[in-house]
């Protein structure tokens, strides 16, 4: 047996979103569900991590005490300078890399305007 987790992303545009974490991290999408007017997208970004996006408006309706949360994410991976180089050629903002030890790191944006970190893994 094993344990996954699953981190919620509030979301203005939940396609979109999902396309950016499709191309930049090469997750898969593994679960759609409507949820009236709304779908929410559940992406494997490893075989222990799921992103499920769900549009913020559908959380401002039903736990609107939650919906501005964001959580804090350090991606390990790597596939590292890949992503890094892939998000500057496409004029996302990356920060330079920085080292944490003897791994580097680095921050970007995604297409919504949110940070992330990345960092490498050998």
């Amino acid at each position: 047996m094993k344990n996954t987790i699953n981190i919620g992303l509030y979301v203005e545009n939940v396609e979109e979103n999902a396309s950016f974490w499709k191309q930049y991290l090469k997750a898969k999408e593994i679960e759609r569900i409507e949820l009236g007017n709304f779908v929410a997208i559940t992406l494997e970004v490893s075989p222990y991590c799921h992103f499920q996006l769900l549009d913020i408006d559908f959380i401002r309706e039903q736990s609107p005490e939650v919906a501005d949360n964001k959580p804090s994410i350090l991606i390990h991976t790597p596939i590292f300078a890949e992503i890094h180089d892939q998000l500057e050629k496409d004029h996302y903002y990356t920060g330079e890399y920085v080292y944490q030890g003897d791994f580097r790191t680095f921050n970007f944006k995604d297409n919504a305007g949110d940070y992330y970190a990345v960092r490498e893994m050998n």
